[in-house]
């Protein structure tokens, strides 16, 4: 969780609203295997990056590349752990989603 661990009241919550993933299909992601045609996305695209994230795992520029590919934009949020939406952090997360949501609205 960016080196920090968040407050057990807000973790469990959070953790009870995980569903299981594949791992296999998870480690096909990080080794490129699992392919995407971007023409079935058709809802807008906000890719966020967390600054801080291991980058071992995620390397710099995949975020942005991932935004483009879908047509999408590209947000760095520079002091953000890999769970941007925990703890501390989650205020500058759900406001940068939520202005760009609100960038969407018809006026």
């Amino acid at each position: 969780m960016g080196g920090l661990t968040p407050p057990e009241a807000v973790l469990r919550p959070w953790l009870a609203g995980l569903c299981p993933e594949s791992p296999r299909a998870m480690n096909e992601r990080y080794t490129l295997l699992v392919t995407a045609d971007p023409a079935h996305v058709t809802a807008p695209v906000l890719v966020m990056e967390a600054g801080r994230d291991d980058r071992l795992r995620h390397p710099p520029g995949q975020d942005d590349a991932l935004a483009r590919f879908l047509g999408g934009e590209y947000l760095l949020l520079p002091d953000a752990p890999h769970c941007l939406m925990l703890g501390e952090w989650c205020d500058p997360s759900a406001g940068a989603i939520a202005d760009w949501i609100g960038r969407r609205l018809p006026a």
